[in-house]
């Protein structure tokens, strides 16, 4: 970077103890009703609920309370909840009414390290139409031409390694004189324990400059796990 460097893998905060606790309740019921009205064959009232409970999990994962197992589970929930709100549209029963009852427990023990092994097959929803949620909470399906976002860079990731995810935030530095300096940027490099660079990282510019300092708030997904 241009007069300065620095950045440091983000903590992740102990979450409001009641906050996780919410969005299980609210979620669990939620996803009763939906299966409740796909077990009745209300086929409609069930996609919709199915499509608008994907919106709201998908709306939450980027949140820093969030762990990476956590992550994980909710992009596996929401991939199974888009593949049978695709299913009852299309009447292709690649995951079915009873593959999503079984995920009832998972709903009912997220969050509190007790979550049962997830019990639908991957190959039943790994293929689900890649979705990005909006800001109101409305799943648009993302344009192959657009920038990723924060969260399709970490669905990219968490679908394509094995292993413990790792995010690097790279919020704000400190510079003497900060808001003199033309178009500052940094790059991230990862290295491994013998020195050897596994990969580089450009970081966009700052989002914000004042006297003493660059704020960038960007946060880098690895491509490799932890374990590597």
């Amino acid at each position: 970077m241009s007069g300065g460097y620095g950045a440091g893998a983000a903590a992740v905060p102990a979450a409001p103890a009641g906050e996780k606790e919410q969005f299980r309740g609210d979620w669990s019921r939620r996803f009763a009703k939906a299966t409740q009205h796909d077990s009745w064959g209300q086929i409609v009232e069930a996609q919709e609920e199915y499509h608008v409970l994907a919106t709201v999990i998908a709306a939450k994962q980027g949140l820093p309370i969030i762990n990476s197992k956590e992550k994980d589970t909710m992009f596996r929930l929401v991939q199974c909840l888009s593949a049978r709100s695709h299913a009852l549209k299309t009447m292709d029963e690649t995951i079915t009414s009873a593959d999503m009852k079984a995920l009832q427990p998972v709903f009912d023990t997220l969050f509190t390290s007790s979550e049962p092994p997830f019990p639908i097959e991957q190959h039943k929803f790994q293929h689900a139409q890649a979705v990005k949620p909006a800001t109101e909470g409305e799943i648009i399906c993302g344009d192959a031409d657009e920038p990723y976002s924060d969260w399709q860079q970490s669905q990219a990731v968490l679908k394509n390694i094995t292993g413990t995810a790792v995010a690097i935030r790279v919020d704000r530095i400190g510079l003497k004189d900060a808001q003199d300096y033309i178009d500052p940027f940094m790059t991230l490099i990862v290295g491994d324990s013998r020195g050897n660079m596994i990969q580089s990282h450009d970081i966009p510019p700052p989002k914000t400059r004042t006297t003493t300092y660059c704020t960038f708030g960007h946060q880098v997904y690895l491509t490799v796990s932890l374990e590597t």
